[in-house]
């Protein structure tokens, strides 16, 4: 895998200056449809995925991997979800940042992809997104789920 994302830190720390670059491929396998509508323990099944994954973010060591099921709303709603594409600014002069940033460009909410998970967010099937907290970012990074992103926040 070759270069995916530079950053460089605002004088005084007021920000970071992010470019990211094509050529990202999620660590987690293509979800289908049938697998979203079956119960699924999303948490041991991505745990799963990511050790299995050749090119994963994981290395041999403890982690902790968990559900968030609640964000502040700036987070996916306001320009703390990044979706400039490719290069973008991470404003930390307030309270910090907390945003996310997807690896990859988006999709537009109608895409035929982003259409079929539109449906499963409706119906309360939409499998979750993968997060990556990124301390030196002072936020998140959408590692896989950027259609499943944009699907839940065109519903609501």
């Amino acid at each position: 895998m070759g270069l995916l994302l530079l950053g460089r830190v605002e004088e005084w720390n007021q920000g970071v200056y992010v470019s990211r670059y094509d050529g990202y491929r999620p660590p987690l396998p293509p979800i289908g449809s049938a697998l979203m509508r079956s119960p699924a323990n999303w948490v041991h099944t991505y745990a799963r995925w990511l050790e299995q994954a050749p090119e994963g973010p994981l290395h041999d060591s403890r982690r902790l991997l968990g559900v968030r099921t609640a964000f502040p709303p700036y987070v996916w709603r306001g320009e703390d979800f990044v979706r400039d594409w490719p290069h973008c600014h991470l404003d930390w002069s307030a309270a910090g940042w907390h945003g996310v940033v997807p690896l990859r460009l988006l999709s537009s909410e109608d895409a035929p992809r982003v259409k079929a998970h539109r449906k499963h967010a409706r119906g309360g099937t939409l499998a979750p997104v993968l997060l990556w907290w990124v301390t030196a970012f002072d936020g998140w990074l959408l590692l896989d789920g950027h259609d499943r992103a944009v699907a839940a926040l065109a519903e609501g």
